[in-house]
């Protein structure tokens, strides 16, 4: 009688377990596999013209503060993921004395 009453308590859990698989497969999904998407016979593209008559303007300004401290961020980043923190740390300070310091000082 013992082993009846293991083999119930293993099984309702199993079959609890498919069924909630079963429903969230069937039904639930982010796809219903019956849909068929529209087709599109044609797509407009257009691009723009060679002189069209607003400038570009760029996102971020490249300044010589940019520029210093993407020097340093980059090397920061590359070493913490080479040689941990103090790598990294120590990469963001040459990185960024190296991008202050005028060419004719190297």
């Amino acid at each position: 009688m013992a082993s009846g009453r293991r083999s119930a308590a293993v099984m309702l859990p199993l079959a609890a377990l498919a069924i909630g698989a079963w429903v969230l497969a069937s039904g639930c999904g982010f796809v219903n596999p019956g849909a068929v998407a529209p087709r599109v016979s044609h797509v407009a593209l257009q691009a723009e013209t060679a002189d069209s008559p607003g400038a570009s303007v760029a996102l971020v300004k490249v300044t010589e503060e940019n520029k210093i401290a993407m020097t340093g961020v980059i090397g920061g980043v590359a070493g913490l993921l080479l040689g941990g923190v103090w790598v990294g740390a120590g990469l963001f300070a040459i990185g960024s004395y190296l991008a202050k310091k005028d060419d004719g000082d190297l």
